[in-house]
């Protein structure tokens, strides 16, 4: 961990295994995850329930329903479950909020490393938004054609390329549905050391 970045290889993630992610900006948030003790929440449902929450402002088990579409025979088992993992509370009024340490900070960045098939990376990058705040193409050594396509097709997704050459395109953080970023998070702190 330097700079407030750590890299974690071949992470298995909501979706797939990228070669690396690297979570950049979290370490505080890693620490009060920790912290919390609460066992890692790796089903997709669950993180679904908690990002309809808050850790400040409780709200009920019908309200929870309405915002993720769930009928409170589902979701009332989900609630107790997520209560006994501490993930949630529940206040003396059965309202529930999040525990604060589930809520993520920071940015993950999937990256995927790539001698010559630079289109298959592109492809698994675009994948892994689906949780990732963005994606990395660690491009090997092509020619110059080559790297220009990638950079052109990178760049017009807003992920990142680098090269022998150093950063060809930056990424730029965008933010996935808050259930998937949550979910991929999870994940991240199920095998962070």
């Amino acid at each position: 961990m330097a700079d407030d970045v750590l890299l974690i290889p071949e992470m298995r993630s909501p979706l797939g295994l990228p070669d690396f992610v690297a979570l950049a900006g979290g370490q505080e948030w890693l620490r009060a995850r920790r912290a919390a003790g609460v066992p890692p929440i790796l089903a997709e449902a669950d993180c679904l329930v908690l990002s309809a929450l808050h850790p400040g402002q409780p709200l009920s088990s019908a309200t929870v329903g309405r915002r993720i579409g769930w009928s409170r025979p589902v979701l009332d088992p989900v609630l107790a479950r997520l209560e006994r993992a501490n993930a949630i509370e529940t206040t003396s009024g059965s309202a529930h909020k999040v525990n604060p340490a589930l809520v993520p900070c920071g940015c993950l960045f999937a990256l995927e490393a790539k001698v010559k098939d630079w289109q298959k990376a592109v492809l698994q990058g675009r994948a892994y938004r689906t949780w990732a705040n963005n994606y990395v193409v660690l491009l090997g050594d092509v020619g110059p054609v080559a790297e220009r396509r990638a950079a052109e097709r990178v760049a017009l997704d807003g992920g990142g390329l680098y090269s022998r050459s150093g950063w060809t395109v930056r990424p730029r953080a965008r933010r996935p549905a808050s259930a998937k970023r949550l979910w991929g998070f999870e994940h991240l702190y199920a095998v962070a050391p």
